[in-house]
């Protein structure tokens, strides 16, 4: 599926570990599939989930890791959720972010300086107002968002993990945009 795969950080047995989100069909179930000696041998987590897509991963600022799935259930919900307490061996029960509206589409997040960013259409009726939404507790609350286009687009968007070269207090986002093409935004990493 879309998505990038996840190492993770220094520190605790797992670091290094390499960790890929994927799925066996379109909603039939997410897996994430790790490997401890840099991608020459893989093994699937016990853990899977049913009825879900599209699964990003990120590790956050608390050293657990955050699986963020899309699926077709009342976009109202939120997005589908699951946390790992043990690099990514096993997660936790399915559960549903409420604060993370949006319709059947794919997201995006990472994490790095201290905060999470999560980027998806923050709508309820369909692939519109693109925004990224940040948290400050390790994905625990979104207290802030910013809008980056409010058109209606296929709604797809990847965030670059960090601040970008030569502008340390910007982060970046790919997305598709409204008028049919790609574009790349810079946007501030303390918006509020």
């Amino acid at each position: 599926g879309p998505g990038t795969a996840l190492q993770l950080a220094a520190g605790g047995e797992a670091a290094g570990r390499l960790l890929v989100a994927s799925h066996h069909g379109t909603y039939t179930r997410d897996y994430v599939t790790l490997s401890d000696d840099g991608g020459v041998s893989w093994r699937t987590a016990a853990s899977s989930f049913a009825g879900v897509d599209e699964a990003a991963l990120t590790q956050l600022p608390n050293g657990s890791v955050l699986l963020n799935m899309r699926h077709k259930q009342s976009p109202s919900r939120g997005r589908a959720v699951a946390v790992s307490h043990d690099g990514g061996v096993t997660f936790g029960p399915l559960s549903y972010d409420a604060a993370l509206i949006s319709p059947v589409c794919q997201a995006s997040i990472v994490s790095f300086g201290n905060a999470t960013y999560f980027s998806n259409p923050a709508s309820t009726s369909g692939r519109n107002h693109l925004s990224i939404r940040k948290s400050s507790d390790s994905a625990a609350s979104w207290t802030s968002q910013l809008l980056v286009q409010a058109g209606a687009s296929a709604g797809y968007s990847c965030l670059v993990k960090g601040a970008l070269h030569g502008h340390p207090d910007s982060g970046g986002l790919l997305y598709e945009a409204a008028d049919g093409t790609i574009k790349f935004a810079r946007f501030p990493l303390s918006f509020e």
